[in-house]
């Protein structure tokens, strides 16, 4: 499956099962390095980094990831749709 697809999946999937979630995607061909998926989610802001199965992340991306983390914000690369459920029933 292509990235794109497989974020479009995931974003679908959290709005179906949290309804209560705000969810954007954030990333697109002219906003390199960041995450693609931003929830809002029990006063937490999650930040999903899709890739596939063979991706990796980029400098950039690893260091946008890095700042999210230390100003506080939740930062995960994500490679299936069940792997960025699991972290809401963890609580992030």
């Amino acid at each position: 499956m292509i990235e794109s697809a497989l974020v479009r999946r995931i974003i679908a999937a959290i709005r179906a099962t949290r309804p209560e979630a705000y969810v954007r995607k954030l990333s697109d061909r002219y906003t390199r390095g960041l995450p693609d998926i931003l929830v809002v989610w029990h006063g937490r802001a999650i930040f999903f980094e899709v890739k596939t199965e063979k991706g990796r992340l980029s400098a950039l991306q690893s260091r946008e990831r890095g700042a999210i983390w230390k100003a506080g914000g939740v930062a995960h690369v994500v490679r299936c749709v069940e792997q960025a459920l699991n972290f809401f029933d963890e609580k992030t």
